[in-house]
């Protein structure tokens, strides 16, 4: 917790203010306007497990005191989820399970423990607010683990009993929610295409000099792309056969390299990725 996101928080208080003082029309006068008394709230995960409240004038010990008036005395409460086990979380169920998401990413132990937080679900009725709680908690764990399509949809339909259950898990593996979940995964993993695509690439490069094979750059940038297809599938699905991985590695033309690097992304089992290729 830095001293800059308290200064975001500070400033989203003010703008909430200003919009007022614009939707009253720009009053000069103090008393007819009355500004929001704002109060800040950060809740996090952080090794210090002290709760406080700060005041935005303290931030600043070396202010000139000719400033400081000049400073907001805004006040700032601090909530450290560390402060909380998991069997004593604040607030309804929809809020408990968003704070264990929090906590267990924090803590490492986010992958395989999706069935245990929606399980705080379990006495709840789902409505359409519960509902999207729900796909929303599923797809930011899709995003942050190897957890897949299908993984997702088996829980909500073991956690949701009857028909209602049905087509919540229809919807996981179908549709907005899917295109959603593609959409995260692609861009919190674009890191391996774009970081370890050129390691890769250069690896294979060397590689195809060492062998005295003179089409070794393209050599390289082939290898170096199959490699990185390989890293995306195993992130998604954790199963990849050795037939899987050889077909892939001995592809070479770019434009098939491009289009199964495409597919990584649009398909929803392993197998309907083999049997693109």
């Amino acid at each position: 917790l830095g001293h800059f996101v308290f200064i975001q928080i500070y400033a989203y208080m003010f703008l909430a203010n200003y919009d007022k003082w614009r939707r009253a029309d720009c009053p000069t006068s103090k008393s007819s306007f009355r500004p929001y008394i704002m109060i800040g709230i950060v809740i996090f995960c952080g090794e210090d497990k002290d709760n406080d409240v700060a005041y935005f004038q303290d931030m600043y010990e070396n202010l000139p005191e000719a400033l400081r008036i000049y400073v907001p005395q805004s006040k700032l409460v601090r909530i450290n989820l560390n402060n909380f086990s998991y069997d004593n979380l604040p607030g309804r169920p929809e809020t408990q399970a968003f704070v264990e998401t929090m906590k267990r990413l924090y803590d490492g132990t986010l992958q395989g423990n999706l069935s245990t937080i929606l399980e705080r679900f379990r006495t709840t009725a789902i409505d359409r607010r519960i509902e999207e709680v729900i796909y929303s908690i599923c797809t930011f764990i899709y995003s942050k683990t190897k957890i897949n399509f299908d993984e997702c949809a088996e829980v909500v339909r073991t956690l949701v009993q009857g028909k209602k259950g049905e087509e919540m898990a229809e919807k996981m593996l179908t549709g907005t929610y899917a295109e959603m979940c593609t959409k995260l995964y692609a861009e919190a993993y674009t890191d391996i295409i774009q970081t370890e695509g050129p390691k890769l690439e250069a690896r294979g490069i060397a590689k195809g000099k060492a062998e005295g094979k003179a089409e070794g750059k393209t050599e390289g940038k082939a290898e170096g792309k199959a490699e990185s297809i390989l890293k995306l599938l195993d992130r998604r699905f954790n199963n990849v056969s050795s037939g899987i991985r050889e077909q892939v590695l001995s592809k070479r033309d770019p434009i098939v390299l491009d289009a199964l690097m495409d597919h990584v992304f649009d398909c929803k089992t392993i197998d309907e990725f083999a049997d693109l290729l």
